[in-house]
């Protein structure tokens, strides 16, 4: 158990290698598995099985792809949005390592980015969103609509940018959330305004003034998403100030059940007071990497309130409960929005929302319901309210319903 403990230690803590002067103990990957090498005076031992525990940490950690250089690369490459993607920034140094474990995996630069969740790589020479967004604010003339003359200094960069990503300049603009319009005409806002309005309507559901359903696969749902993740609002919220109301096909329901015994105790109110009072924790490691510890006694407080029950779990689910040595049944808490929403600001600080790790942007979930959170369509990464249930809403606009609800509102 020892040996486990130290060996658990070094995945948490991504230590590589530990020495003494009679033992060492290193943790290699061949980029598809995981081994544990120990050396002391006696003997050389070498481990591939893990226990299930820390089989299921060393590929969250994704320890069995990757090696200490490639988190020593993770570590020193900068997120940068290209036209909505984000890539790797790497200067000359890393960007030849990477180069290097390119070729050592026997894939392209862009495979291995991928890796750490990226792209691609840029070097700096293809200029970033940001450094874009500087220069169409040049040209912003009100509310959020912009004019750009044929003569103006950067009509030509703009317009090569939007035929390199093979837009059209009115489409490229409203990827920033931004209107293109004839500054000769002080009605244009409104105007493309109307436009949008009445693309809207022809997705009105017959028999209502406002409901509109509109897929994630429309292109009306394509042009407008943009235009309004750039106002930091999301779909539905850009429908409602436009007049509208986005509600959602009942065959685009997802269910999946099980039997449920909801905690009829009487300490519902109490649990309650004490996740009120309990503040989200977010601490920074001083590792190779930032890491974000959740707040257990949330948890714990949780757990406690569903009486370890799935809050997904319908009534007729025969998916089978996992029942622990002290009579509970295993259950996990799933963050809303995630807790690696949390990022590193400019001066290495940790920067974050207090209610990341809130009781409010939590449900407690079973195993299986956890994955299909993550990966079902996509992933569902919000709740929306429609009548008087809630539910998660995938990438994919796929519905699932939250089945018991004692805490969780519709502003999740």
């Amino acid at each position: 158990m020892e040996e486990q403990a130290v060996i658990r230690d070094m995945i948490e803590n991504e230590l590589f290698t530990i020495k003494n002067e009679d033992l060492t103990i290193a943790l290699r990957t061949n980029y598809k598995r995981t081994a544990i090498i120990i050396v002391n005076e006696h003997e050389t031992k070498v481990i591939f099985d893990f226990p299930e525990s820390l089989e299921l940490l060393i590929k969250k950690r994704k320890l069995d792809t990757l090696s200490e250089i490639d988190l020593e690369i993770k570590g020193n490459i900068r997120p940068v949005k290209i036209m909505g993607e984000t890539f790797a920034y790497a200067e000359t140094a890393v960007r030849n390592k990477i180069r290097k474990q390119s070729r050592k995996r026997g894939i392209s630069e862009e495979q291995y980015c991928k890796l750490h969740g990226y792209s691609g790589v840029t070097d700096g020479r293809t200029i970033t969103d940001e450094n874009l967004e500087e220069i169409i604010k040049l040209y912003v003339v009100e509310k959020n609509y912009i004019y750009l003359p044929h003569t103006a200094e950067d009509y030509y960069r703009l317009s090569n940018r939007a035929h390199r990503a093979s837009m059209s300049l009115d489409e490229f603009f409203e990827f920033f959330g931004y209107i293109k319009v004839d500054g000769r005409l002080n009605t244009s806002y409104e105007t493309k305004t109307e436009e949008y309005k009445q693309e809207i309507r022809r997705y009105l559901i017959e028999g209502t003034d406002n409901k509109v359903l509109l897929k994630s696969d429309s292109g009306l749902y394509r042009r407008l998403y943009p235009f309004a993740k750039r106002r930091g609002i999301t779909i539905e919220e850009l429908l409602i100030d436009l007049g509208f109301e986005r509600v959602f096909s009942d065959e685009s329901n997802v269910s999946f059940s099980n039997p449920q015994e909801s905690n009829t105790a009487d300490f519902k109110d109490i649990i309650l007071a004490e996740l009120e009072n309990i503040q989200g924790n977010m601490e920074r490691e001083s590792t190779s990497s930032e890491k974000i510890k959740r707040n257990k006694h949330l948890v714990r407080k949780l757990k406690e309130l569903y009486g370890h029950r799935c809050q997904l779990c319908g009534k007729d689910n025969t998916i089978p409960l996992i029942k622990k040595d002290d009579g509970t049944y295993y259950v996990e808490v799933h963050h809303i929005k995630a807790l690696s929403n949390a990022i590193l600001s400019g001066s290495n600080e940790l920067q974050f929302d207090d209610m990341l790790d809130h009781y409010s942007n939590a449900i407690v979930v079973c195993p299986f319901h956890h994955k299909v959170i993550h990966y079902h369509d996509g992933g569902f990464d919000r709740i929306v309210e429609q009548g008087d249930d809630l539910f998660f809403i995938s990438k994919k606009d796929t519905l699932l319903k939250v089945e018991i609800n004692i805490h969780l509102s519709g502003q999740n």
